[in-house]
């Protein structure tokens, strides 16, 4: 049994090299096909919209140089507050008053080689959003009277609900 076994495999291996080499290799036939799908286009577009400004912002601030952080606190605070007040006598709301910054730090002397403090500076600054441009030069001309010594970054800007309408016309014309 175990010979015609062996014979059997034999022959089987025989018969296939005859095949191969007198009527050629089996044709064999591989198709591959890769799609992809995507549910993604682009579009590109420009619109393009001009607006007048309705809102002014002002930095208005602070410096105050004192020997103990209590004393320049004290006087900074003070100043800020009657700022602040009497801006709001304008006719400005308090919601387009921020407080954008608080800094304290050391005062040094560095003479005779040796570095020593001699006092604490506080500066304080605050963002003015002014509706009505013409009480701008009132909002500043109070500030000042007031204490205020840092003035600047006057920027003319449109108020953020406008600005949306603007984003989505412009959206639109694109």
């Amino acid at each position: 049994p175990v010979i015609f076994l062996l014979l059997g495999f034999v022959s089987f291996f025989l018969l296939l090299f005859l095949y191969f080499k007198f009527v050629g290799p089996i044709p064999l036939s591989i198709n591959s096909t890769v799609t992809t799908k995507t549910d993604l286009f682009t579009t590109t577009g420009e619109g393009k919209v001009t607006a007048t400004p309705d809102i002014a912002k002002v930095n208005l601030g602070i410096t105050v140089n004192r020997a103990s952080v209590k004393e320049a606190q004290n006087e900074a605070n003070s100043t800020i507050n009657k700022i602040t007040t009497n801006i709001k006598k304008l006719g400005i709301d308090g919601k387009d008053l921020k407080t954008t910054s608080y800094n304290l730090s050391p005062s040094y002397d560095w003479s005779g080689g040796k570095q020593r403090i001699t006092g604490y500076q506080i500066t304080i600054n605050l963002e003015v959003k002014v509706r009505d441009f013409d009480k701008i030069n009132q909002v500043i001309n109070t500030a000042t009277t007031e204490g205020a010594n840092l003035v600047g970054n006057l920027q003319f800007s449109v108020d953020e609900q406008k600005l949306k309408e603007l984003q989505k016309k412009a959206r639109e014309e694109a």
